[in-house]
């Protein structure tokens, strides 16, 4: 038993915990990443199709575009909002592993303090992922 009441058997289960929130969180930074790289190879390929299509109805020499051309545009935007998204899920991820690996840390070495102060400071970014989510479907929408 340590000086604060808590057993090393109590640290020990809390380190199972967290390696198993690890593994999950791991598997959804590799998500994050995987869809952020298909999200940003859409945008190029999207760009170019974009530009190829603009480049066409231009001519190169006119000066005059239909309006209905530049909608053509809101695609690329949705894409680099979405790609933009995932990325920022990755990063929360991979920010919520790190937190878990410092404070996994702590408890193998016995730093009860540390280990109290770590525990205390890890936050997922659930709420914020999930309004960034409603931002871009609401930009979808409107």
């Amino acid at each position: 038993m340590l000086a604060s009441g808590v057993e090393y058997e109590d640290i020990e289960t809390l380190a199972q915990i967290l390696e198993r929130e690890k593994v999950m969180h791991r598997r959804r930074c590799a998500l994050c990443f995987a869809m952020f790289v298909f999200a940003f190879c859409a945008l190029v390929v999207a760009l170019v199709v974009v530009g190829v299509h603009l480049a066409s109805v231009l001519g190169w020499t006119a000066f005059s575009v239909p309006v209905a051309e530049f909608a053509l545009f809101q695609v690329p935007a949705m894409l680099a909002g979405v790609a933009m998204l995932f990325f920022s899920s990755w990063w929360a991820a991979q920010n919520c592993v790190n937190t878990i690996e410092r404070t996994l840390c702590a408890a193998r070495n016995g730093r009860l303090k540390l280990f109290q102060t770590f525990l205390g400071e890890i936050q997922c970014a659930e709420e914020k992922k999930r309004r960034a989510w409603l931002e871009i479907l609401k930009g979808a929408v409107m």
